[in-house]
């Protein structure tokens, strides 16, 4: 493998990304969510992030690579119907939804706000230290602070200080190779479920793996669905085919309604961005989705939209 990594990194699997795409163009159609615009474009264009590992990126790319090197594997079982009982396609199975769980905006959003609330949780504590701040604050000014608003301007120094020493991109890298270990064990508990699309294709999101809950209409744990309130995980892979880690091995029979329900949920999750097949038809599907999205409650993750 190349020790030259791109700053373009896919959070999206390129090899996945494939499979939506027009083969007589080797592109697929973009719907971009907050713009309302489409667009066809190859897949090296689409479903990355810059920078998106910092640091040692070789590293967490070969972890990825390992993956995504087996996806071959999974989509003979797929296309054989023998996916949900055989292991080594399982396992693979296992370790790409890990993989988009993990490598993913949601997780990159979810760092931010992490490292957002260890902000103010420290800063309330560090202004609870008077005789330390003041001391800082006499270093630094050579007298003592008199008032709040004092005290509040070294506690935020302090605070920027611990941040830059603790919340860095190793930190990040770190702690996304645990992540990804953690949902690999997670994941092993399941059974795979294949979901088979009809004449309703299957759309991808810019963040396509989604944790859901049976019953309740967040997604993914920004709205509190964690792995132990989590009744499946579902990642489209193909026009026909999406897996979900569930409680039972399954192969479903082709079914529209259960197409269009997957479609929403991507709609739903999505950043900003889905992708299909150019000829797949669900453009008119995907134009009705911004409205939807924005009539939703406020709140600090994505929820299910219903679709006027």
């Amino acid at each position: 493998m190349s020790s030259v990594v791109p700053r373009r990194q896919h959070t999206v699997t390129q090899a996945v990304l494939r499979h939506f795409t027009d083969p007589a163009t080797n592109e697929l159609e973009v719907f971009n969510l907050t713009t309302e615009s489409f667009r066809q474009r190859p897949t090296r264009s689409v479903g990355f992030v810059w920078d998106f590992v910092e640091h040692d990126p070789v590293a967490a790319e070969g972890v990825w690579g390992v993956v995504e090197d087996d996806l071959p594997l999974l989509y003979s079982a797929l296309d054989d119907g023998t996916l949900p009982h055989d292991p080594a396609a399982i396992q693979v199975a296992i370790d790409l939804l890990a993989l988009h769980d993990v490598r993913s905006l949601t997780r990159k959003q979810i760092h931010e706000v992490v490292i957002q609330r260890s902000e103010t949780e420290l800063l309330d504590w560090v202004m609870e230290q008077r005789e330390y701040l003041s001391e800082r604050f006499f270093e630094r000014r050579g007298f003592y602070p008199a008032g709040d608003e004092l005290f509040a301007e070294q506690a935020q120094i302090e605070v920027q200080i611990a941040r830059e020493q603790f919340i860095n991109p190793e930190f990040f890298q770190e702690r996304l190779m645990s992540n990804f270990e953690e949902a690999r064990r997670m994941l092993s508990n399941f059974s795979v479920e294949v979901l088979v699309a009809g004449d309703v294709e299957f759309m991808i999101s810019d963040d396509p793996a989604v944790r859901i809950k049976h019953g309740y209409r967040g997604l993914g744990p920004l709205t509190g669905v964690a792995w132990d309130k989590t009744n499946a995980l579902v990642m489209p892979v193909s026009p026909k085919f999406a897996i979900s880690m569930a409680p039972a091995a399954r192969m479903h029979d082709p079914d529209d309604a259960m197409a269009a329900f997957i479609n929403r949920v991507q709609l739903s999750y999505a950043h900003d961005r889905v992708f299909y097949n150019p000829n797949s038809g669900l453009r008119s599907f995907a134009e009705r989705a911004p409205t939807a999205r924005r009539n939703r409650p406020p709140g600090l993750g994505p929820s299910l939209i219903e679709l006027a």
